[in-house]
This record gives structure tokens, sequence and C-alpha cells, in this order.
């Protein structure tokens, strides 16, 4: 499927607000919403504040990710720095190239989606009465989730950069 990225980061920032909207009543009227290195509540902000700001996080941040990379996309081949260059720069590539760094985006914006709305759920899960303390080892698992999922997608993203299709030009084109 060709928009896959696009609507799989489509369907987790729909899930992510429902999730969010859908569990807002859960939160008490003053949301531990900062937590220190004992894992205990050091900061707290009135309901309505927490859930703008999580709402915000969860939506406005992936969706500057991925425009981050759909404007790069855009940009002149002159001011990219990507592996192979010289190949990408026939202007028969110039698409799917646009295509590569346009789907990088929606997947590292998707991955971290997943990790903010983890987190939210933490927090609604340590607010709950009466109220605990962070889950460390589960923070520690999502941040290390978090991280291997955008060092593959990074990683993918180079090796998809590393072999341009070539096959998709005739010799003739190559060569001019």
């Amino acid at each position: 499927m060709k928009r896959a990225s696009l609507i799989l980061f489509l369907l987790l920032l729909l899930a992510s607000v429902g999730f969010v909207l859908h569990t807002s009543a859960e939160l008490p009227e003053r949301v531990a919403s900062h937590f220190n290195a004992a894992h205990q509540a050091d900061g707290w902000q009135d309901r309505g504040a927490f859930l703008r700001m999580t709402l915000l996080t969860n939506t406005l941040l992936p969706l500057v990710l991925a425009g981050a990379f759909w404007l790069i996309s855009l940009a002149p081949m002159s001011t990219l720095s990507i592996p192979k260059k010289e190949i990408w720069s026939h202007p028969a590539l110039r698409e799917p190239l646009r295509r590569i760094l346009r789907d990088a985006g929606f997947w590292l914006g998707s991955v971290s989606i997943c990790f903010f709305t983890a987190i939210y759920a933490l927090v609604l899960r340590a607010n709950q009465p009466p109220p605990s303390p962070l889950d460390g080892s589960l923070m520690t698992l999502i941040t290390l989730v978090n991280i291997v999922f955008t060092m593959i997608v990074l990683l993918v993203l180079f090796l998809r950069l590393l072999k341009p299709p070539v096959a998709a030009l005739n010799t003739r084109q190559v060569e001019d």
C-alpha cells in the first residue's frame, strides 16, 4: 500500500486524541504532571491546562515532525545532503525520493504519537486514586522502545537512500 505511512499516521493521531478525550474525566482537577527522578510527583497543573498541553504535544509535535520531512522533500536537490545524490538528482527519481522522505516523516511522526500517548497513559495511571508514583520501569521501557523504533525508521531511511531505484531509468538516461 503506497500510503500506509500516511494512513497509519492519521489513524494514530485520531486514536491518540480520542484516547485522551475519552479518559480525561478520569483525571483529578489537580493533575500531577511532573515527576522527579524518584518518580514522585513534584509539579501539578489544573486538568484543563494539562489536557490542552497533552493534546498539543500528542498532535502538534508529530505534525511538525512529519511536516518538516514533507518540506525537506520539496527542497531543491542542491540543498540536500543524501547518499548517492548524483543518482537521486536525476529528474525521474525526484518523485520516488520525495515519497521516501515523506514516508520517513510519517513513520517518525507515528512513533512520536505512540510515545507521547504512552506517557499520557502513565501519567493518567499515576493520578488514579490513591495517587501513586510514576511507574519508572514502564517509563524506561517506553523510552527505550521509542528510541529503538526511531533508530529503525532512520536506518531504513538511510538504507533506502543508499539504493536508488535505478532500474526505473534506462541506461541512456543514466549516462546523460
